[in-house]
């Protein structure tokens, strides 16, 4: 479930009343026999040390910190987005899903874990990216423990030319931006500025791996 914030991403903190949900649930998605579970460009298999927000991933995985909407909570900040649900182009699971800009020119959204989270024993950050709308060729990726900082997607190889990409990236290139692994509120948010009404955003295949 969605809560929209109120707040710019500087205060990230607040936590709303609860809103209409406008993420989908995935059990009210009617699959047909060609919507088949894909592997992703790297398939888990048993044994792997693989962790999963619950979140723009549908496979396997170790350990899952759920988005439950009482401890565990997935913010799109000042309603700068909608979502929707595709079905056919994606990379992982059975569906990629697409934000939607809106009109307020610029869109964040993020994970927010009430109680804090350790993840200094983790290595390494995997997402997957599209989109071919120029206001979206960059932006940010961010963390949140103790301090904010984060890294430009198009560093990691993303660009929006209309192909997915990719990225893979190491949680150290957070702690040189000033973040405290072992003490982090916010896992994973986007930020971009520039964008125009209706410039559309896929995602697929979040997950964070240990080497």
């Amino acid at each position: 479930m969605i809560r929209i914030c109120p707040a710019l991403m500087l205060l990230i903190a607040c936590r709303p009343d609860p809103g209409d949900p406008s993420y989908p649930d995935p059990d009210a998605i009617s699959y047909g026999e060609e919507d088949g579970l894909l592997e992703g460009p790297d398939p888990y298999e048993d044994g792997d040390a693989r962790l999963s927000f619950g979140l723009f991933y549908e496979s396997g995985y170790s350990d899952l910190i759920q988005i439950d909407d009482v401890s565990n909570h997935y913010y799109v900040y000042d309603g700068t987005y909608s979502e929707e649900v595709d079905l056919q182009d994606r990379i992982e699971g059975r569906s990629s899903t697409v934000l939607v800009m809106g009109t307020a020119g610029w869109f964040g959204g993020g994970i927010h874990w009430d109680g804090g989270g350790d993840l200094s024993d983790w290595s390494t950050l995997f997402v997957s990216f599209r989109s071919s709308a120029a206001g979206l060729d960059d932006f940010d990726i961010r963390m949140n423990g103790g301090a904010e900082g984060g890294v430009l997607a198009s560093d990691y190889g993303f660009s929006a030319n209309g192909e997915w990409h990719n990225l893979a990236i190491p949680l150290t290139d957070f702690e040189g931006a000033g973040v405290d692994l072992a003490t982090l509120t916010v896992p994973f948010i986007l930020i971009g500025e520039g964008v125009s009404e209706g410039d559309e955003l896929k995602i697929d295949n979040l997950y964070i791996t240990k080497d």
